[in-house]
This record gives C-alpha cells, structure tokens and sequence, in this order.
C-alpha cells in the first residue's frame, strides 16, 4: 500500500578562486550562483586605507580609496588617479600651498637683502665724499 519514497540527495559543489584568504581583514565568504548553477564562493577584501601626503601624513582629497593594484592604468582613469593642481594626487592642499608660501618668502627675502646692499654701498659712497 505504501509507495517507495525516492528521496534525492543534492550535494552542491562550490568552487573557491582565492589565492589567500588570510589577507583578508575579516574572513567571510559568501556564495555566489553562476552560470551553468556553478557556486562560488566570495571573500570579503581588505579595505583600503587610501593615499597619503608624506609630508603631512593626511590624506589627500578627491582621490578614491583603493587597493595598490586598483591605482593601475587599465582599472583607473587618469582623472580620477589625480587632483587637479601641482603635486596632484601626490601632496595635500595645505602642504603644497606651505610650499608656494614659502618659496614666495625666500624670494622676497633675496630682494630685501639686494636693497639692503644697495643702500649700504650707497651710505658709503655719500660718507666718502
């Protein structure tokens, strides 16, 4: 009277493409449905810190945080690796307007010191006459 039930069994198979999963900040892994009802399964990356100014160790604005390799050619446009201004992408706003200060100070104190000489040789020739 009582029919043979069938039961079926279905073992999934999940591919792992990781080449460390200790790199990674937290390990989680997820799976992934891909074509062909291939699993995968996805970890988590280490989040990125982003770009630093190396003189004053803030990072630098209009720049996205990204991992080293994610800096390269092909993945980044140039526009989006830079900012728009010397030193972009390089040095912060404030270190590189200390600079453009203090490049404009050494050359007004270069001009106060020719004036100072010329008026020395000039109090000299005055007092010798």
């Amino acid at each position: 009277m009582f029919k043979d039930e069938i039961t079926f069994c279905v073992i999934l198979v999940y591919t792992f493409w990781c080449i460390s999963i200790n790199g990674t900040a937290l390990k989680c892994l997820w799976s992934v449905h891909h074509a062909g009802g291939k699993l995968v399964y996805l970890s988590t990356k280490k989040r990125a810190s982003g770009p630093k100014c190396p003189v004053t160790g803030k990072r630098i604005q209009g720049i996205p945080h990204l991992r080293p390799a994610e800096y390269k050619r092909s993945r980044l446009s140039r526009n989006r690796r830079t900012v728009n201004r010397a030193y972009g992408g390089v040095l912060s706003g404030g270190a590189v307007r200390e600079r453009i200060i203090r490049a404009f100070l050494v050359e007004e104190q270069k001009i106060v010191k020719k004036v100072l000489k010329i008026q020395k040789a000039k109090e000299k020739l005055a007092s010798k006459s």
